[in-house]
């Protein structure tokens, strides 16, 4: 089996480009660096050496397959290069054992499609765009937003429904907040999207509003007993 494994890796470190007779590792090296394949330059995407390297992951048991991602970068490449590069993993060296569905909450699935985004899904489904990217991160290879980032036919869990917001490029939080009149003790965007950072950047993303379950218990919660007494001390005594 380790002389397998060292057969391949010989294989994938030394395969050469026949026209110019170098090492395709040389070659890609010098490769325009990208987020992800989906961002390569398409002469780089088609080029023999990439093609070939994952021709060669599909090809062997003993390789760093990857049959989660994988596929959906050669079908990638089939789709901009007129290729028919097999897409399906090899038999496993062995069996490995079956795993459990991932929990999803709601008990909500979309089965994608060609085309969809985060954004299309979440305004679909009235949840947060970041809610549905982390409940489905293993799904979706890289920028949630691009359109080759979600391939079609994953089931997706859909996270728990809120009210949302379609955030427009020149939006500010605090904009936001007072005019979708987001008000109450303690209450911000942040309360019903944690994942804002402090200075509440967000990109073009669905955000939440409320939340079903969290906002009938905050805005009814009474204030700290700090407040409270703060509350009932009179204008005059306070100054």
């Amino acid at each position: 089996m380790y002389g397998g494994y060292m057969w391949e890796a010989w294989n994938e470190t030394c395969y050469i480009e026949p026209q110019s007779g170098r090492y395709c590792n040389e070659i890609i090296d010098g490769f325009t660096e990208v987020e992800d394949i989906y961002h390569m330059p398409h002469n780089e995407l088609c080029s023999y050496c990439n093609t070939k390297f994952y021709q060669m992951l599909q090809a062997s048991q003993y390789s760093a397959f990857d049959a989660t991602h994988d596929p959906y970068s050669i079908g990638h490449i089939n789709k901009h290069c007129r290729l028919s590069l097999l897409t399906t993993a090899p038999a496993p060296l062995i069996p490995k054992p079956v795993s459990e569905e991932p929990f999803c909450l709601s008990n909500i699935y979309h089965t994608t499609q060609e085309g969809d985004t985060c954004t299309s899904i979440s305004t679909s489904y009235n949840v947060s765009s970041y809610a549905l990217s982390e409940a489905n991160k293993e799904n979706i290879y890289g920028p949630c937003d691009n359109i080759d980032a979600i391939p079609p036919g994953r089931k997706f869990c859909i996270p728990l429904s809120c009210e949302v917001y379609g955030v427009q490029p020149n939006d500010l939080c605090i904009d936001i907040q007072y005019t979708q009149k987001i008000r109450g003790y303690g209450i911000s965007l942040r309360t019903y999207n944690a994942w804002l950072d402090p200075s509440c950047s967000a990109g073009n993303l669905q955000m939440c509003l409320d939340s079903h379950e969290y906002a009938e218990e905050t805005y009814n919660r009474a204030p700290p007993p700090a407040i409270q007494w703060m509350q009932n001390i009179p204008l005059k005594a306070r100054n």
